[in-house]
């Protein structure tokens, strides 16, 4: 299980969690963030395509553990966890199909939403490269599903998340012109780098993270393409 779930359980108390406190239609909800503005796409679109992918997982992470106390995170949290891996492998995971009958509801739609950006970022990104309209999409929903009482603190974590990632995870100058078929996605984030009490990250910091989160996982992952799916 990712760092960044684990630390970020700590934030919210049962009070705090229970009950949910905002509108959910599950036949319309992408309303609630399915949109960006010159702004917003403004302070993502100089991260590198990686930077704003781990800013996507960590988001949709602090999410899920906004809603702990309920018994539908771990299932979203598996499905995290195998996307940090595309860091190092880009077919480490496996493409979510997520009905929305079984996924239904102001807990388990919110998850299923953040999932289904998560697995944006992992496929189809990687054909339009509009990494950072993804980052728009998971902060709006963030920001909508936070309780009132937490989202300054959300908002705080999320901009530094954001300034650490600036210095060393800059949009790559790519080469070879627009028709080279191998775009530059710029080096791997990790999960640790999104814990604030932790010393800001350089890339080679990142892959020993990294490394140590694929380490950590249980081959029964039902998204790492060779778990046991039976």
């Amino acid at each position: 299980m990712s760092q960044v779930f684990r630390r970020y359980t700590q934030s919210f108390s049962k009070d705090t969690a229970l009950p949910v406190q905002y509108d959910w239609d599950d036949w319309h909800y992408t309303d609630y963030f399915y949109f960006d503005t010159a702004d917003l796409r403004l302070r993502f679109e100089s991260l590198s395509d990686l930077a704003n992918r781990g800013l996507v997982i960590a988001c949709a992470e602090y999410i899920a553990a906004r809603f702990w106390p309920y018994p539908d995170p771990p299932e979203a949290v598996a499905f995290f966890d195998a996307a940090w891996v595309s860091m190092i492998d880009p077919e480490a995971c496996d493409y979510a199909i997520l009905t929305q009958e079984d996924w239904a509801g102001p807990v388990r739609g919110v998850l299923r939403a953040a999932m289904l950006v998560v697995n944006d970022t992992l496929f189809d990104a990687r054909e339009d490269l509009d990494y950072a309209a993804r980052s728009c999409w998971i902060y709006n929903l963030a920001r909508y599903v936070m309780p009132q009482d937490h989202l300054p603190r959300f908002t705080e974590w999320f901009d530094i998340c954001v300034a650490r990632l600036s210095p060393d995870w800059n949009t790559p100058l790519q080469t070879g012109g627009m028709f080279n078929p191998e775009f530059d996605l710029g080096p791997p984030t990790a999960p640790g780098n999104f814990i604030l009490e932790n010393a800001p990250f350089k890339p080679e910091s990142a892959r020993s993270d990294l490394s140590r989160h694929v380490s950590s996982l249980s081959p029964e992952n039902p998204w790492l393409p060779e778990a046991d799916h039976t």
